[in-house]
């Protein structure tokens, strides 16, 4: 019988390809968002950076980005043309994204997919058991937080692949994201697409797709990238 160690160091095998991952110090992640319901598309920018420093830039008008320095959370409203600030300002600790930054503090929460150094954080991880997801048999594996929050990632019971992630938020509503078209870039082997449904809210469901586009490891990234901007 697998264990959750088992299917967990089989995804790493899996994703790490020909490279090392605990050598990864920098990520640089380019994708592409995509709403069905409204047509509205636009790129995004991701970067991490050993040991828990992220970065996202929506690049939209204004351009987003949402950070975590390392200590706290922050977001910020660009000028897409000359990246003056438009505006800045701390997150709350309880913000959902500064919680998802502290819980996944590691690339993993560019690509998706469990932190990989779950036992250092000491989260717990059940395999749950052996279900079906679109047709595929796969591994259900819980992971539980110190502070009791949980998600289930589930892997193809075959060949290893991250295919399905499924967690509750705050108000008990249930989220989604569907991996598939899994291939190699950058280094790494990896799911390109991911299709993310929230809940159903008043016969409305906010769908996503996103697609990466480009991967880079161990690129320079200066420290300053990912300190909170102040207002000229």
């Amino acid at each position: 019988m697998d264990t959750a160690e088992d299917v967990l160091q089989r995804y790493a095998r899996v994703m790490a390809g020909q490279s090392d991952i605990h050598k990864i110090e920098t990520m640089a992640v380019k994708a592409v968002y995509f709403y069905p319901d409204t047509g509205d598309q636009f790129e995004a920018v991701f970067y991490w950076k050993r040991p828990n420093l992220s970065r996202a830039e929506f690049r939209q008008k204004p351009k987003q980005v949402i950070a975590f320095d390392g200590q706290k959370a922050w977001t910020a409203s660009l000028d897409p043309d000359t990246d003056i600030v438009i505006n800045s300002r701390e997150m709350p600790d309880s913000s959902p994204y500064a919680a998802n930054y502290s819980r996944i503090p590691g690339f993993e929460g560019i690509i998706g997919g469990p932190p990989l150094n779950y036992k250092s954080m000491g989260i717990a991880a059940v395999l749950v058991g052996v279900v079906a997801v679109d047709g595929v048999k796969a591994h259900d594996l819980c992971l539980t937080w110190p502070d009791g929050f949980a998600r289930n990632y589930f892997f193809n019971a075959e060949n290893g692949f991250l295919i399905f992630e499924e967690v509750k938020d705050q108000k008990g509503l249930i989220h989604t994201s569907r991996y598939s078209d899994h291939k190699e870039m950058g280094g790494l082997f990896l799911s390109c697409f991911r299709l993310n449904k929230g809940p159903l809210v008043k016969d409305k469901r906010i769908i996503v797709h996103q697609r990466i586009i480009e991967l880079k490891t161990n690129v320079p990234l200066p420290d300053m990238l990912f300190i909170r901007p102040g207002i000229k």
